[in-house]
């Protein structure tokens, strides 16, 4: 793998400082689950499942018995994927404000993922950014674009009384890893 990074912080006033922090990291020859979404498009087409996955069905459906069941799990051996290549920026800001016996305190983190994608050994390529997938990696948690918090603690005496906010930019429900195309909601 090969990674850089860039990064700058700035303190305009006192007690206020601010950071910005550029992120690039290629993996190439990494381990990992081939696409399985050929495997999953043939079981649901009721066609043969391609060499080197096992497609294992979840229960029967009560309200739809002679249906085809979904899919439990998809079975394969780990790869050597071509290249998984991440690049984003990550954002900060801290304070600090004493107003005799009382003080404020700020933090701030951001983070904008640019890019998140797999390019396999035949050459195809899955994107992630903004979708539901890397579902094999993320467990289905998703790839969101932007997140962040910002968090806010009030001192006085001997108490601190701390809020937090938390944002996630949300996401498209596609997974090309799972069969689907690139925000296509499928």
């Amino acid at each position: 793998s090969r990674s850089y990074t860039a990064g700058i912080q700035f303190t305009p006033i006192p007690n206020f400082t601010f950071t910005v922090d550029y992120f690039n990291i290629k993996k190439t020859g990494a381990i990992t689950s081939p696409s399985n979404a050929a495997a999953i498009a043939a079981y649901y087409a009721g066609q043969p499942i391609p060499a080197g996955f096992n497609v294992i069905a979840d229960a029967p459906d009560v309200n739809l018995p002679n249906g085809r069941p979904r899919i439990g799990f998809v079975e394969s051996q780990l790869i050597n994927s071509d290249t998984i290549f991440s690049e984003g920026i990550d954002f900060g800001a801290s304070g600090r404000v004493d107003f005799g016996a009382f003080q404020w305190r700020t933090n701030l983190n951001a983070s904008l993922l640019i890019e998140l994608s797999t390019t396999f050994p035949d050459g195809s390529k899955e994107t992630y950014v903004d979708t539901l997938g890397n579902f094999n990696l993320t467990a289905g948690n998703g790839t969101f674009k932007w997140r962040g918090n910002w968090s806010n603690t009030f001192s006085f005496d001997r108490v601190d009384v701390t809020g937090t906010v938390n944002y996630v930019s949300g996401y498209d429900l596609s997974a090309e890893d799972q069969g689907g195309d690139y925000r296509d909601c499928s």
